[in-house]
């Protein structure tokens, strides 16, 4: 909650008022709304405010958390993951083809 209160000015992740804070509480149900854009910042805290103590991340886990990646470790995963990625198609479609000309053609963008 502390997370949650200090990216979103100083707002509660289950409402406004003390009744609508203890209500949404038991009902499991916060109220970040847009209050918090961030979609790793949200992950974040959902995972960190859940009703079930033993369901929460312990902080070795919160610290390992995708929010507090470089923007180098971010890139690393991206790659990784891209390279998994396999494409079920027989023949390379419009845009793949489009992406490889772009491609080919930005390869000499020093001597330009």
């Amino acid at each position: 909650m502390l997370v949650f209160y200090i990216l979103s000015g100083g707002k509660h992740p289950f409402g406004s008022s003390d009744q609508e804070c203890q209500v949404n509480i038991k009902q499991g149900q916060s109220m970040m709304g847009s209050h918090l854009e961030d979609t790793e910042a949200r992950d974040l805290v959902n995972e960190t405010i859940k009703g079930d103590v033993s369901a929460r991340p312990t902080t070795a886990v919160i610290s390992k958390h995708p929010y507090f990646w470089d923007i180098n470790k971010r890139f690393q995963f991206l790659l990784q993951v891209g390279r998994k990625i396999t494409f079920y198609t027989s023949r390379p479609t419009r845009a793949a083809d489009e992406f490889r000309e772009s491609c080919i053609e930005a390869r000499d963008w020093v001597s330009t």
